[in-house]
């Protein structure tokens, strides 16, 4: 059996005296996707920091891709993260550096490469294979700081992809995006697992982003881990009403889901009103 992608035991961080994370347990299996949701201040980019060896915890057990971080020096750890591949939510700046959609991929080879040495022929062959898998020929040479926002996500997942990682974290690759833009980068997420089987874990605070690749959903709020399932299972009216301060409901359309807020009769009936009044 494969080791799990992701072993969590006792973790606790605490950022002064406020507890971040309070985690028992939590486990990615090899080749599993995993959404943890959560509201916002939940720690859900703190798991991800964790998780990277980017953040200090102040207890328990993280093995990542079987490997104890505590047990690493840097140069473990450089290594280690040269088979995480990671996206995160903020986006690099729009300088006027002039680097091309086709530069950055080039980046993400030369972390697994080395920073300091020249791509290969086989290095430019899979950078150039991930500008073909995720559709971005069209853009290769252009100025990555002239894209539209979800074009440099889909850069930076091809960035991240030509590394050839082992396991992907993605913190919020959909945020601000609209609706066209963010489906794009679900269905390019969903075919990356498809076809390479890739463990993944990608936070998100968007019930529409859970797709049907995704194995399970981890609920996280204060730090702790309340719930874990399917979406109607995590998803109940009570915890919608705790997480979020409004009473709603999950709805399930060919495979997606939808939160939506419950409406009393009172709302229906003014609702019709206003569309009468239009």
């Amino acid at each position: 059996m494969n080791q799990p992608a992701i072993e969590i035991q006792g973790l606790n961080v605490r950022f002064l005296t406020n507890t971040a994370l309070d985690i028992d347990e939590l486990i990615v299996n090899s080749g599993e996707y995993v959404v943890i949701m959560g509201p916002n201040g939940a720690g859900k980019t703190t798991l991800l920091k964790v998780c990277l060896g980017l953040h200090k915890k102040n207890s328990g057990s993280v093995k990542i891709l079987g490997v104890n971080i505590d047990e690493l020096n840097f140069t473990g750890l450089v290594k280690l993260r040269r088979k995480i591949g990671f996206t995160p939510q903020i986006l690099p700046s729009r300088s006027q550096m002039p680097i091309t959609t086709r530069e950055v991929i080039q980046i993400g080879r030369a972390a697994k490469s080395g920073l300091l040495k020249k791509l290969t022929a086989e290095d430019n062959f899979v950078v150039e294979k991930w500008i073909r898998e995720l559709g971005l020929s069209n853009i290769a040479n252009r100025p990555f700081n002239l894209l539209s926002g979800g074009e440099q996500r889909k850069v930076m997942i091809a960035r991240t992809m030509a590394q050839e990682p082992e396991l992907l974290l993605l913190d919020e690759p959909t945020v601000n995006l609209d609706l066209g833009w963010r489906e794009r980068i679900m269905n390019t997420l969903d075919e990356l697992h498809k076809k390479t089987g890739i463990s993944i874990l990608f936070v998100s605070h968007e019930v529409e982003t859970i797709t049907d690749r995704c194995n399970r959903i981890i609920l996280i709020e204060n730090g702790k881990v309340v719930a874990m399932g399917n979406a109607p299972q995590v998803f109940t009216p009570n915890r919608i009403e705790s997480l979020y301060g409004t009473k709603g409901n999950i709805i399930q359309h060919k495979g997606r889901y939808i939160m939506m807020p419950e409406f009393d009769a009172t709302d229906i009936e003014q609702f019709k009103r206003e569309r009468n009044n239009v």
